[in-house]
């Protein structure tokens, strides 16, 4: 065997290899919708901004103030990721963050019992969603206090320090800014 014959017989047999490995690779992160041994095709999944989900909300319910938060004076913005089924429903909460454990839990069974709109493209296939909904937990007068921030008009980047806000005159939110017209002390 002349050694030109040799180097083709070693070509073909990585060339075949490496093909092999190729399809091994393509069966494996194949799309589930053409897989058969899968069935049907997963529905589609993605993320929304809470101003959408909160005006897709067809039930809501608003958390508790805890009062063990309320005794130990735990008050802040508590922010939940909320994950959606095809049908609207929440499939699940996770508690992103939050000034106390029991803020965070009154968040989570509040939270489980909203049921939106479902979302769907354009042509009317249905979507997995998820996305973020925010509270504050305000002590006013030494009783606890939940703020909606669309029922007080404001969704989006709350000030850092919400006891330095004096008194905020009506003016547009845009881009999750506070916008010129608030002021703080």
């Amino acid at each position: 065997m002349s050694k030109a014959t040799g180097w083709t017989a070693i070509g073909i047999v990585f060339f075949i290899a490496v093909v092999a490995i190729v399809f091994r690779i393509g069966a494996a992160i194949a799309p589930f919708s053409s897989r058969a041994d899968l069935g049907t095709q997963s529905p589609a999944s993605g993320w929304t901004s809470e101003t959408i989900l909160r005006k897709k909300a067809v039930k809501t319910v608003l958390p508790e103030f805890p009062v063990s938060a309320t005794r130990e004076h735990r008050s802040g913005v508590a922010v939940a990721m909320v994950y959606l089924d095809v049908r609207g429903h929440v499939s699940k909460v996770e508690v992103l963050r939050s000034p106390a454990p029991a803020i965070a839990d009154s968040m989570s069974v509040a939270l489980s019992q909203w049921i939106f709109e479902p979302f769907t493209t354009p042509d009317g296939q249905t979507l997995l969603i998820s996305g973020k909904i925010t509270f504050y937990f305000e002590i006013e007068h030494n009783k606890g206090v939940v703020l909606d921030p669309a029922s007080v008009g404001y969704v989006g980047r709350w000030p850092p320090d919400l006891q330095t806000l004096k008194k905020p005159k009506p003016g547009p939110v845009s881009q999750g800014i506070a916008p010129a017209t608030w002021s703080f002390g």
